[in-house]
């Protein structure tokens, strides 16, 4: 899937999600811009400081931060899904207590992961996201 695959089914089978692709027109932060946030407001009323994406599509590399994934290539891009601690524990086993720890995990390519830097949060990466899509966790309320 690409990110326009991915971008029309999480809206296509979630009601309620407002998207947002990042960028100078949305008063976005310069080093998000092309990235895609995913929120859920129904009624379109939420002001952009009280949203908080459920998923996101990450195109770049974002320095020193964020930078295992190697997204700095064509064509490259993360899925990230946040996720509750119990379906967390269920896909990995318990919550790592640094990023550090996440990055020494070490699973194959492709496979669901836990993203480095925001595990503890409990949020998931899949390159590629048709598997990860199709187990249709719920929406936060």
């Amino acid at each position: 899937m690409d990110e326009v695959s991915i971008t029309q089914y999480i809206t296509d089978t979630f009601d309620g999600v407002d998207v947002v692709v990042a960028s100078r027109e949305a008063g976005s932060p310069e080093v998000a811009w092309g990235d895609t946030f995913f929120s859920y407001d129904p009624d379109r009323n939420l002001e952009p400081k009280h949203r908080f994406p459920f998923a996101t599509i990450v195109t770049k590399d974002y320095g020193d931060f964020d930078c295992a994934s190697q997204l700095n290539r064509p064509g490259v891009f993360r899925l990230n899904i946040g996720v509750s601690r119990e379906t967390y524990r269920s896909l990995f086993g318990p919550q790592p207590p640094s990023a550090a720890a996440v990055a020494c995990r070490g699973l194959r390519p492709g496979r669901q992961k836990a993203h480095q830097s925001t595990a503890r949060k409990g949020v998931l990466m899949r390159r590629p996201a048709r598997c990860l899509l199709q187990k249709k966790p719920p929406l936060p309320s």
